[in-house]
């Protein structure tokens, strides 16, 4: 069976494409499609929640690429399966530079740990978005494909040396290759979680490894109650946004289970690894992560994101205009049978 072809040396960073390139797709129109639910789903990177559903990478709740949901005025916070919410999975590319730049890498500990778990170095990074977690893989020696929904995060990926196919996983076809990984950073609560984890032991080599993970954005307790506070302030029909804003580790402890309920008897020796890491925000920093969340676009299509980036640069400020956000990720590893 052909396999992925050994990667061409690559340096330990990338530099991104030029910024302000143009991108090959414009962005669709948002949809909106909202059951309200009383479980606040984390945004996978912004500082802001939303329930909902899709297939991609908070300072706010539970993502492939983050989990967020809403649209439209009220429904800020709903649907309790992203990966139902295609539209929202393929909104991160509108500014794909952006989200290349602002969204943190993962911990070397847990790179380390993938390849280290893996009877090979054969990867398909699932929902690979600009190619982040491919980037950090291929450092580490291995040969990388990154499946994405998104042409324009695939163009922007591929520009940055990372080999991408443009397809939903559940649909991909793999072609009879098959790699000693299958992983997926910020993403898989936006995979069919029953589709996606028979696809991932399909392509999955005896003894092959199946990582997910997500980097929580826990902000100091007291910046996380001022974040809090924001959002419910802008978003009062939706308190679940600001409870998950102040505390957004146990949205990320769904999408663990919902993965692990759903793996099945192709796979073994489940585990949930965690990895501390570490980081200090700036103010503009900050509020570019949250511009490159799934909840942005909704938030903008309801008159509400800049009213949410104002209050929250406010509150970095008044701790002095930058804080460490002492923070973890969480994981779940299983290995094929």
């Amino acid at each position: 069976m052909p396999t992925l072809p050994p990667p061409e040396p690559e340096p330990s960073t990338y530099p991104p494409p030029a910024s302000g390139r143009p991108h090959p797709h414009p962005p669709t129109a948002d949809q909106t499609n909202n059951e309200p639910t009383d479980q606040p789903q984390p945004d996978e990177q912004s500082g802001l929640t939303a329930g909902g559903a899709a297939s991609r990478d908070a300072a706010g709740g539970p993502a492939g690429r983050e989990a967020d949901g809403g649209g439209g005025g009220g429904g800020l916070v709903g649907g309790g399966e992203p990966h139902r919410r295609r539209d929202m999975a393929e909104s991160f590319g509108v500014d794909a530079g952006l989200y290349d730049r602002a969204r943190p890498r993962y911990p070397d500990g847990l790179i380390e740990a993938v390849v280290a778990a893996m009877p090979g170095r054969e990867v398909v990074d699932v929902g690979c978005g600009t190619g982040i977690v491919a980037r950090q893989l291929q450092a580490a020696g291995c040969g990388v494909l990154g499946v994405e929904v998104d042409e324009r995060m695939a163009a922007y990926a591929r520009a940055t040396g990372v080999q991408v196919e443009v397809s939903p996983f559940e649909t991909w076809d793999p072609a009879g290759r098959t790699f000693d990984g299958v992983v997926a950073g910020m993403t898989w609560h936006w995979v069919d979680p029953v589709v996606g984890a028979a696809k991932a032991a399909e392509v999955l080599r005896p003894c092959g490894l199946f990582a997910v993970f997500w980097y929580v954005l826990q902000p100091p307790e007291d910046l996380g109650a001022a974040f809090a506070d924001v959002l419910r302030d802008v978003l009062p029909e939706n308190p679940a946004a600001g409870r998950a804003a102040a505390s957004p580790l146990g949205a990320y402890e769904h999408f663990l289970d919902r993965t692990a309920d759903n793996l099945g008897p192709a796979f073994t020796d489940i585990r949930r690894p965690t990895f501390p890491w570490s980081r200090t925000y700036t103010r503009d920093e900050w509020l570019d992560q949250m511009r490159t969340s799934g909840l942005a676009k909704p938030l903008a299509a309801a008159g509400k994101l800049e009213s949410v980036l104002q209050a929250t640069g406010a509150a970095i400020d008044a701790a002095g205009g930058s804080f460490t956000l002492d923070s973890t990720a969480v994981a779940l590893f299983a290995t094929r049978t």
